[in-house]
Order: C-alpha cells, then structure tokens, then sequence
C-alpha cells in the first residue's frame, strides 16, 4: 500500500506526463491472476497446457499437501519441461488444513479453477462469488437436486456482480458436434425435429469413457476417491451432464431452457461396473480397497455405478442419454461419442468409427429415396459454406448415407479443444457483458437432468438390489 502511494504521489507531482506513464504501467501489469482451489485431477491442470496471453505466469494454489497436489505439479512441470512450446508457469503452494478458508481471507487472484471433489463444490462455488472471484469450475457442481437452488441463486448473484462462472465445455469445439449442430438447424437438410417416443427417442447422446483413459501421451492413475460416489458422484451427475447440455445447444441454439417448464424427466437407470482388485491397482496402485469403499464392494471386487440412462423430454421432444464406463479391451468401444438426431426430413448421426482415438464420423440419412437427391444437394451447399471457416470439408454420397469427411487438422485433441474453452471463457471475464444470455439457465438445466436423472435411478435401482 505505501509503495503504491509513493508511485501516485511521484506521478502528480511530475503532471500529466508523469501521470500518463504511470497509467501505461499499471494497465500493463493488469494480467488475470489464477487460483487453482485444490487439484485434484487432471482437468486442474488443462487450463495451464498452454500460455494465456494476459495472464500471468504465477499461479497460486491452495490445496491440503498430499498425493493430489503432487500430482498436479509435476504435470506442470512437464508442461514446462516440454521441447515444443514449453510453458513458464511458476507455482505458488499455499497448503493448509484450511486452504480454502485462506484463499477467501487472502484473495490473491482474479480467478479461482475449480476442479476438486464434488461434494462440497457448490459451496465453495457460492463462497468464490460472494467474495467476488471469478469461477471456472469442472463437473459435477451439484450431485443432488436438493442443491439446485443453491445453484441457481449463485447464477444469479453472479450474474449481478458482472462475476463470469463457467464450466468448461470442451465438446463445443469438436468438430462432430460443430457439423451435427450447423446440419440439424438446415431446414432442407434436417427438415424440423420430431417429438419421437418412449420407444424411439428422437434424440440420443452416448458417451462411452475409458477407466484406464490416458492424457495425452501418458496414461493417468486415477485417485481412490474418483470411485466414491459420495464425494465424486455417479456417472449421470458428471459425463451425464456433459451430454444433457449439448442437446438444447444443437436443438435450440441461443435460446434459454427454463429446467422445470421445459424439461420432464420421464425414467433414468443405472448399473454397477465390477472392478476387480487387480483392475483397481492398475487404475490407482492402491493394491486394497480403501475403507471409505468398504460398502461398495461385493465379494473381490468393487461396485461402482457409473454407467446410467435417462430419458426424458426437452419442450416435447423426448431425449435419451446413456453413459457408459469401460475398460479398453472390453467389448464397448471405449473413448468415442455418439449422436442421433431425428428431423422431419433425414436423420444426421454422429459414429465412432474405431481407431486408436475412437474419432467420429458425421452422417446425413434421409428419411426417403425419393428425399435423397435434394438433401444431398442441400448437404453440399450447406458443407461448401462452411468451408471458409472449416476448409477441406467434402461431401461423400454412400448409398443410404451422406458421409461427411473431415480433414485431420480438424480434428482437435481434448487439451486443443479445453484451451479453446479457456480462451473463450478469459475473452468473457474482460468483458462480462459478452457473456450470453442463455448460458446461466441452460447450466441450471443440464444439472436439473443430471441430478434428477441419478435420484430417479437410485430409486428404481437400490443399491442393496444390485448386491
């Protein structure tokens, strides 16, 4: 404080040339300082893979010293420790029993990333934004529906202060999605969407993940506690709502989705994966269950329910989503995404066609013969548009189908597509009002799926039923 009033006093007394200098030197040394709130996974770390022009390289995190926080910095330091396009981060480690309550006391950055444990997130969320932080926070945020006005009186709060609070949302820059979303909202090509049925959605989302996934190049152990769905929830609360937010993205894009007018949770089921001891040291090197898991295991070997359904309409049209954990020699293809959308003219499907990256394809089906050689015209005109910003993009006709090829330097990895949602999300924190409308109300909506989607499943499907 006095070193800063020694700076004005200087400046005053040299006039409005002296003050002019020292505008230009505080405007420069007005970089963004980031918060890491206790790393737990690597998604902590996905903000750091690159340089962010305008933020500064000092990263301070507040974190209890463990096993976690080890981690995360040595994912840093090979950030920086990379030959092609090395970082500069320097860590500040602020660690304590009471880390959290520090960071508020201290309040030494302008945004805090979240990415700890679930239980407990939307707490530390609404506590972020009352003491006026900026928030970049990974799923879940809320496991229970009870927490649902929490989370919506947090949004609003937020929005108040000109405060950005955001979730990472890395499958909006994958290119699959980019297509399905600019080829659903083509009436000549898609026509409108259809309601669909119980039995046959008319929109369905998968994703099926990999338990023993790797980042990047190497593969990742994961912690203990990701399998105890107290602290980290089930699979619907986390991957699920991954899914639940991007189909009024490409359904309704720009339009706000009220979660209780617009949304009716129809059914929702779950089922344990069994996660031998073998298996779980391969994924943690923990070679015995930790005691916290003691409840969940059955015989020799864990049950962990990470794999759900649900169905459910989004204003009338019915919606299923399924999330699926697997292993990577199990029978389902581990690591893609897939997508149906049905319109009154053709169906536009996205396939995970098999390789190393499970990448996927995208497919225009017509709904008639008779339909076909006018949707593939439409198909053409529409793709050719888009090339100025997607260059190389083609139009193949295959019987039934219209594939579309998409080059490989589309084709962006998951830590490409994360930087591209961190930009985005920095871009929107120096100017909040950029932020739009619809964002606040459609999170709120996606949870309102998440969350409702687990309870109603955890009641059909007792835990104790599954043993």
């Amino acid at each position: 404080m006095e070193s800063r009033s020694l700076r004005l006093e200087v400046c005053l007394r040299l006039g409005a040339w002296g003050l002019g200098l020292f505008l230009a030197f505080t405007s420069c040394s007005k970089d963004l300082r980031l918060i890491s709130l206790d790393p737990c996974n690597s998604d902590a770390s996905l903000l750091q893979h690159q340089t962010l022009p305008g933020v500064s390289n000092l990263v301070r995190v507040y974190a209890p010293l463990g096993p976690d926080l080890t981690a995360h910095v040595n994912r840093i330091a090979q950030f920086n420790l990379r030959p092609q396009n090395p970082t500069r981060w320097k860590l500040d480690l602020r660690t304590s029993t009471n880390f959290f309550q520090r960071l508020l006391r201290q309040k030494a950055g302008d945004i805090v990333v979240v990415s700890g444990k679930a239980n407990g997130r939307m707490a530390q969320i609404e506590a972020l934004v009352r003491r006026r932080f900026h928030v970049f926070a990974g799923p879940p945020w809320v496991i229970d529906p009870g927490a649902l006005p929490k989370l919506a009186a947090t949004l609003k709060s937020a929005g108040r202060k000109r405060l950005v609070l955001m979730e990472p949302t890395p499958e909006r820059f994958e290119i699959t999605f980019l297509l399905l979303c600019a080829l659903v909202n083509d009436p000549e090509i898609f026509g409108v969407p259809i309601a669909g049925s119980i039995d046959a959605p008319a929109v369905q989302l998968k994703s099926v993940r990999r338990l023993d996934g790797e980042v990047g190049e190497r593969a990742e152990l994961r912690a203990a506690w990701f399998f105890d769905t107290r602290r980290q929830a089930e699979g619907l609360s986390d991957a699920g709502a991954h899914l639940a937010g991007l189909a009024p993205w490409i359904l309704f894009p720009d339009q706000a989705i009220h979660c209780t007018n617009d949304i009716r949770v129809l059914s929702a089921a779950r089922r344990p994966i069994l996660i031998s001891r073998d298996q779980f040291f391969k994924l943690t090197a923990a070679r015995e269950f930790p005691e916290f898991l003691h409840d969940d295991v059955a015989g020799d070997a864990l049950r962990w329910f990470g794999n759900h359904s649900v169905h459910y309409t989004l204003r009338g049209i019915h919606v299923k989503l399924d999330v699926v954990w697997a292993f990577q020699n199990a029978t389902e293809p581990a690591g893609g995404n897939s997508a149906v959308f049905r319109g009154s003219r053709s169906r536009i499907e996205i396939r995970p066609v098999g390789g190393a990256d499970q990448r996927g394809e995208v497919f225009v089906l017509p709904n008639h013969a008779a339909e076909k050689s006018a949707v593939l015209a439409a198909t053409s005109r529409r793709i050719e548009a888009l090339g100025a910003e997607y260059p190389g993009l083609e139009v193949h006709d295959e019987r039934a189908a219209i594939r579309i090829a998409i080059p490989e330097h589309h084709r962006l990895s998951r830590e490409e597509r994360f930087a591209l949602a961190a930009k985005r999300f920095l871009e929107f924190v120096r100017d909040p009002k950029r932020v739009p409308a619809w964002e606040a109300s459609n999170l709120l909506a996606k949870y309102y799926v998440a969350t409702m989607g687990s309870q109603l499943a955890r009641q059909s499907q007792p835990a104790d039923s599954e043993r």
